[in-house]
């Protein structure tokens, strides 16, 4: 019967478009009935098959969700004397964030969406994302006071990006479906591990990192001017 039943579960669900092998199929419909989630009934087997049915469902769409729970892994650079992070996956250049030190805006792209990063208001600042193709709002970042974590809205959905060590080389976004991007560098490169389907979220936790290094600078400037200025 678990023949039949392996056989069944399999046409069902390697369809066009689904590349899900179907030795994990079985191995699912093995691990559910040893864990006792679905029982054989010889004298039911209509209910069997709908509780089979409906276990694969649950289970395959929530891989197809997470895109067969493949991560993704990008880097990026940044030459010293630039003004530019380029992106790239599998060696291959696919985006870039413009680091205008000290401006409002910064252009952004990847994958070839156009995007534009900007920021308004003096002591407490927030940046609106743009997209360009249309000149429209689309998300919004706002930062905490101490530099530690920032809230990214985009398209209605909330973002948490925060530091994950304090010498600030580690960082990460969260959300509430618990997609993850890992990020782990320095201004002039770094890797990013993504659980995350998001190219612009992607590229957003580049821009807010930037925005905390450029605002450090800025901090350390202000704070030793006087003490230079008074030592002379």
């Amino acid at each position: 019967m678990l023949t039949i039943l392996f056989s069944l579960a399999e046409q069902i669900y390697t369809f066009p478009g689904t590349k899900i092998p179907p030795w994990l199929i079985r191995q699912v419909l093995r691990l559910q009935i040893k864990r006792g989630y679905i029982k054989i009934q010889k004298k039911y087997p209509r209910v069997y098959i709908h509780k089979l049915v409906h276990t694969l469902f649950c289970f395959f769409a929530y891989i197809e969700k997470k895109k067969i729970m493949v991560q993704n892994n990008f880097n990026w650079k940044k030459g010293i004397f630039s003004d530019t992070y380029r992106v790239y996956s599998n060696n291959q250049h696919i985006g870039e964030l413009k680091n205008r030190t000290f401006s409002q805006s910064s252009p952004g792209k990847i994958n070839g969406n156009s995007y534009t990063f900007r920021t308004k208001g003096f002591f407490k600042q927030h940046t609106e994302i743009i997209d360009n193709s249309d000149n429209s709002v689309i998300g919004e970042i706002a930062y905490s006071n101490w530099m530690t974590k920032a809230f990214i809205s985009i398209n209605e959905r909330e973002h948490i990006w925060k530091y994950d060590n304090i010498w600030n080389t580690k960082w990460s976004i969260r959300d509430s479906d618990n997609e993850i991007i890992n990020y782990k560098g320095s201004s002039s490169s770094g890797q990013i591990e993504s659980d995350a389907n998001n190219d612009l979220l992607l590229l957003t936790g580049l821009y807010v990192t930037n925005y905390y290094w450029q605002m450090t600078v800025v901090i350390l400037i202000a704070v030793l001017t006087p003490i230079f200025a008074s030592s002379r």
